[in-house]
């Protein structure tokens, strides 16, 4: 029998669920979300959807962390200086602020 083969289904299952498990999905943490980052020529209404999609994903995301990390991947700029004068507790009052800021 040659090195490196297979030698029977068992081993074969066992070879072919840990050669594609490697490759399936992450599911997104929290942490994750430090990762994300506003872009050069985007707005604030384009980075808070993106941003957005990427908690939806996450399982039970911490709300301080998203806080921190959405105010963190900000840009310099007015909207991101408001927010480091007055913290924001959780997302959705930053969801409420960015709304105001876009329409103004």
């Amino acid at each position: 029998m040659l090195e490196g083969s297979v030698t029977s289904l068992k081993v074969f299952i066992k070879l072919f669920v840990a050669h594609f498990a490697a490759n399936k999905a992450k599911h997104p943490e929290t942490v994750d979300l430090f990762e994300v980052k506003q872009s050069k020529g985007e707005s604030v209404k384009q980075y808070l959807c993106r941003f957005n999609e990427v908690v939806v994903h996450i399982p039970q995301p911490n709300e301080g962390i998203c806080v921190e990390a959405f105010i963190r991947g900000l840009r310099s700029g007015a909207f991101g200086e408001s927010l480091a004068k007055r913290r924001s507790e959780d997302m959705a009052t930053i969801n409420l602020r960015a709304t105001s800021y876009i329409k103004v």
